[in-house]
């Protein structure tokens, strides 16, 4: 039998305040209460080079590693993603997927990047082991104010064969934060 629990967009959506007792630090209860996810070391990296003024090489990279509250103490999940798509690289259409940092649960982490609007969308599904639940929690977060950015140019006045011609790179981070989820679902099996 499948049943839905507690309305777990109205928790967030009320912003429950609630701190969980010992007895309600279960997977389940840490999951509704005052959800959010911890995004630690998020780093984003750009770079155009080009080795001749016609042979461009170009990268982007995002990586961060998010911590879901319901697994306390629980490694976090390791998120990287490698784009050689011309100009942004990412542009929030395709999907990656995280490394679980947390093998039981089955944890499932994926997510999108939108250079060009600094939006990151996460979707996240796991079960709690032994508590017959699961839930799918997602998301999207406007990094334009988190990330901090520097670019650097580059430019060989007396390029010759085999050296960098230009290059322009760009390193973001951000500081850590806290980010609630827009919408969820939990199911009681």
């Amino acid at each position: 039998m499948v049943r839905m629990i507690a309305p777990v967009v109205g928790l967030l959506a009320a912003g429950a305040a609630a701190v969980p007792t010992a007895r309600d630090s279960t997977c389940s209860s840490l999951s509704q209460t005052d959800f959010k996810w911890s995004v630690s070391d998020l780093q984003y990296n750009s770079s155009v080079i080009f080795s001749t003024p016609a042979h461009q090489i170009d990268n982007g990279v995002i990586q961060f590693n998010i911590s879901n509250p319901a697994f306390p103490g629980k490694a976090a999940s390791i998120c990287t993603a490698y784009s050689t798509r011309p100009n942004d690289f990412f542009y929030g259409d395709q999907v990656f997927t995280c490394n679980a940092g947390i093998p039981e649960g089955g944890l499932t982490t994926t997510f999108t990047y939108n250079a060009p609007s600094k939006t990151l969308a996460l979707n996240q599904s796991w079960s709690c082991a032994g508590e017959q639940t699961s839930f799918t929690y997602e998301g999207s977060v406007d990094l334009s104010s988190k990330l901090k950015c520097q670019n650097e140019e580059y430019t060989n006045p007396k390029w010759s064969i085999g050296e960098t011609y230009t290059s322009n790179t760009t390193t973001c981070t951000a500081a850590d934060f806290e980010w609630t989820p827009s919408s969820g679902s939990a199911v009681a099996k």
